[in-house]
């Protein structure tokens, strides 16, 4: 309407013909938001599974500990003979056992970063 390709009468001819969409699809947003409470808390309870996962897989049937090993890898483990070979690891996965990383640098005051550190070796 501003660039004069539609008149404000075809607008609102246009909004009233959308607007029970629209409403419709602001409805289903409300519906599918969730307190940031309860984002906390599934985020807890996601890094509180991660950081225990060892724990959860051995007390586990077979079947529990292959849908534990795909929801870790979920394009699936490959083997060539020799070795087992991950295409990806879920980014959420990555993410939480990253936070370890994060949080053991500033416990111990100094960073990771290998190149900082001597070489040489004193006997």
């Amino acid at each position: 309407m501003l660039k004069e390709e539609i008149t404000p009468a075809e607008y609102r001819e246009i909004k009233a013909e959308y607007q029970p969409e629209i409403n419709s699809l602001e409805a289903q947003v409300l519906n599918c938001s969730t307190p940031s409470n309860k984002i906390d808390d599934l985020i807890n309870k996601a890094v509180d599974n991660v950081s225990r996962m060892d724990c959860l897989y051995e007390n586990r049937t077979v079947i529990e500990k292959r849908l534990i090993v795909s929801s870790i890898y979920p394009e699936k483990l490959t083997f060539d003979g020799f070795n087992y070979r991950t295409p990806r690891i879920n980014e959420a996965v990555r993410l939480i056992c990253s936070l370890d990383e994060a949080f053991g640098e500033i416990k111990k005051g100094h960073s990771s970063n290998n190149t900082e550190m001597s070489f040489k070796v004193t006997l």
